[in-house]
């Protein structure tokens, strides 16, 4: 019987761990959105969106991607060459902003470390950079054809959602 209560207190240890471990590691500055735009928007209730493309998850369901009129195509000091804003029924979750050249990536790094601090972690090609929060992810990913940097802010409980569907 008392074994039954050791393992019982060792996993909750152990779940009580990981959610206070994934609380203390959480990169600091977490977005709550990207530029105004609160996770979990309506996209009817955002001024300036056009509706660039639909994409069909594979599940009957859609992505909606907007461009933003007025957007300033930067971040920090590095010119952007576009910025996608992605919805998911009809709530925003992901933000794509591409760049072109090897120079924008190391300034986007660089960007994105003075905000965050340093990466969560990094891929072993050392071409993709991330910063895991507690709903938040922030990726940097560099392509070496056709030499492109997409930095992404992913809202972690919509994405999840969209990832879990059959």
């Amino acid at each position: 019987m008392q074994t039954k209560y050791k393992i019982a207190f060792m996993l909750f240890f152990c779940l009580f761990f990981l959610m206070v471990a994934k609380a203390m590691f959480a990169f600091r500055n977490e977005p709550e959105g990207f530029r105004g735009i609160k996770w979990e928007a309506r996209s009817h209730g955002i001024q300036g969106l056009k509706l660039v493309e639909t994409k069909e998850t594979g599940n009957g369901e859609h992505l909606d991607i907007y461009v933003r009129k007025g957007d300033r195509l930067s971040f920090g000091q590095v010119e952007l060459k576009k910025i996608r804003y992605v919805f998911y029924k009809n709530r925003f979750f992901l933000v794509h902003l591409v760049a072109f050249s090897h120079k924008a990536n190391k300034s986007l790094k660089q960007e994105l470390v003075d905000r965050f601090g340093e990466p969560s972690d990094s891929s072993s090609k050392r071409d993709l950079l991330y910063w895991e929060g507690k709903e938040t992810s922030v990726y940097l990913k560099y392509d070496v054809l056709p030499k492109r940097s997409v930095l992404s802010f992913y809202y972690q409980p919509i994405g999840e959602s969209l990832q879990s569907k059959p």
